[in-house]
Parts: structure tokens; C-alpha cells; sequence
């Protein structure tokens, strides 16, 4: 056990000021939670809340007792359970301290309960993905800092930081579709994304070969930084994935004829270009080479395989004359 968490720490010190009388229930969880007696916190918690359900002090230290269980468990992935519940049951005791007329203190502090437990798992990321020597204590670091993010993330699901660096660590496991799933909410979140986060999203679009969210995005981040090249590059790239290369090379070109002085554009023309000519040079290489290998073993055929041999042979002629 924690018997003194951070958690409980705030809680219990917060919890005497300016009270003046509390039922024997709440105080017995008062006490359980300061001696680190979660479960029996919990239990204490569920009598007072069905003492006075309207209240909400039984609520506030039911989910109190919840963020502390979370926190005892050594487990961090198993954390995300108890710390939505805590959640949940917060919001529903500052629902009830909303609506009293007589406002108890605990209200002044509910919010910095469940911060304290977010910045606790938040922080524990950081540390894994940034001190070696932190990170060296753990058979799987990347992963724990995955499991401390996702807890982050439930006690804060509009933290923009956390969904952030989530998104880093899930790229570190090479974990792709979940870094883009991620930053997807950073996106949603912003209330303005700068032209890092564009950046940044695209690239993962990209990697993770959805093509089309590339495409879309990166027609929107042009249009907010119009002089940035990198966003008519993923574009155009975007269509050279799909197999659109003419595609791709009329989007500069009209660029171009747009801005005929803008060197940039030109740059980025020329880079499609070579891609395209590259792309089929090593096309054409590859089927040569196929060739070559099916009129070797041409040479060892006879009688029907040898006539289905020739006609597939001239049919890869065709396709590398036609290239």
C-alpha cells in the first residue's frame, strides 16, 4: 500500500479545512483514506452516499477512494478502470455541489483531485520517455509510458499534451495506426493547428497509407500556409501513392501557372518528375530482369508448357515495351 499518495495527501489536508461537522460515515472515510485503506474507503463512501445521495460528499470521496485504488495498483494498465470511474463519479458529485444551497468544501477541490492523479500519470510518461536511466527499470518502457498516457487520456480526455505525446510513444513501438488514431484528437482538440501539428498528421496519413485523409489535409493546411511547399509536395505525393502521377504533376503545373515567378513550385515539379521517372525506371529494370529469368527457363520447357511459357513471355514484352 500508499498510505500517504499525493492523492490522499491533497484530499485528507484540504478535507479539514473549514469543516465543522461531518456525518460519522464521511469520517470514516476520511480516516480510511488517510491510513491508505482504499477498499474500505470505497465501502465506507457507498454508505454515506446512500445516507445522503444528494449531497455529493459521498460521491467526492467515492471517487477519491477510486483515483487511490488506481494508484495503489502496480499494474498501471489496470489503473484505467478505477480512474473512469473516479471520473464519472467526480463529475457527479460537482453536478450535486452545483445544484445545493449550502456548497460544502470539497467543492473547491474536486477538479484538483482528478488533476493530480492525471499530472501524476502524465509525468510518469515523460520520465519513462526521456530518462534513460528511468526508462532502464522497465522490461517494456515504451509500452508502461503507452499504459500511463491511456490513463492520462481517460482522466483527461481533452488534454491536448497528452494525447500529443501518446501519440509519440505509440510511434516508438512502431505502432502506427494508433500514433495517427491519437493524434487525430490532438487535431480535433486545436483549436487552431499550427503548421507542425499539419505536418506531423500528414506524415502519419502517409505512413499509415491513408491516402485520402493526406490528400484532404494537406489541401487544407495549403490553404491556411499558402508558402509552404512541404504541403503541395504531400499532396502531390499523395496522388503519386495512389498511382495518379498525372494527377500529381497537373497539381503543381497549375501552381505554377498560378505563380509563375515562385521558385518553390518549380522545385517541387521537378521532384515529382524525377519520383515518376525513377518509379518506372526501376519498373521497367524489375521486368527485364523477369525476362530474362522466364527466357532462361524457357530453354528447359518443351511442348505445351514450353507454348504457355512463350506466350507469357510476350506478354511481359508488350507491358515493358508499352512502359
Amino acid at each position: 500500500m500508499k498510505p500517504f499518495s499525493l492523492l490522499s495527501t491533497l484530499a485528507v489536508a484540504i478535507l479539514f479545512v473549514g469543516c465543522t461537522s461531518v456525518s460519522p460515515l464521511v469520517k470514516e472515510t476520511q480516516d480510511n483514506i488517510g491510513s491508505g485503506n482504499y477498499e474500505a474507503a470505497l465501502a465506507s463512501a457507498e454508505l454515506a452516499i446512500e445516507e445522503n445521495p444528494t449531497s455529493g460528499v459521498g460521491q467526492y470521496y467515492k471517487a477519491v477512494a477510486l483515483g487511490s485504488l488506481g494508484q495503489d495498483s502496480e499494474d498501471v494498465a489496470a489503473r484505467r478502470g478505477y480512474y473512469a470511474d473516479a471520473l464519472s463519479t467526480m463529475e457527479e458529485a460537482k453536478s450535486l455541489f452545483s445544484a445545493a444551497e449550502d456548497v460544502p468544501d470539497e467543492a473547491d477541490n474536486a477538479d484538483n483531485i482528478i488533476r493530480a492523479i492525471w499530472a501524476d500519470e502524465h509525468n510518469s510518461a515523460v520520465e519513462i520517455l526521456t530518462v534513460d536511466s528511468i526508462a532502464a527499470s522497465y522490461a517494456d518502457p515504451n509500452q508502461v509510458a503507452v499504459d500511463h498516457l491511456l490513463n492520462a487520456t481517460t482522466l483527461a480526455p481533452d488534454s491536448v499534451i497528452s494525447y500529443n505525446v501518446l501519440s509519440s510513444a505509440y510511434y516508438r513501438v512502431g505502432d502506427i495506426e494508433s500514433a495517427t488514431t491519437a493524434y487525430e484528437w490532438v487535431m480535433e482538440l486545436l483549436p487552431t493547428p499550427d503548421v507542425d501539428d499539419y505536418n506531423y498528421m500528414i506524415n502519419l496519413y502517409l505512413a499509415s497509407q491513408r491516402f485520402e485523409n493526406a490528400r484532404d489535409l494537406a489541401t487544407e493546411a495549403q490553404s491556411a500556409f499558402p508558402t509552404d511547399e512541404r504541403f503541395i509536395q504531400y499532396l502531390a505525393d499523395s496522388y503519386l501513392q495512389t498511382g495518379e502521377t498525372d494527377k500529381a504533376i497537373e497539381i503543381v503545373e497549375d501552381l505554377i501557372a498560378s505563380d509563375p515567378t515562385n521558385p518553390q513550385y518549380r522545385l517541387v515539379l521537378g521532384t515529382q518528375v524525377y519520383q515518376t521517372v525513377t518509379e518506372l525506371t526501376d519498373q521497367i529494370s524489375e521486368m527485364y530482369v523477369e525476362l530474362y529469368d522466364q527466357s532462361q527457363a524457357l530453354r528447359s520447357l518443351s511442348g505445351s508448357e514450353k507454348s504457355d511459357a512463350e506466350a507469357t513471355l510476350a506478354e511481359l514484352q508488350a507491358e515493358a515495351d508499352a512502359l
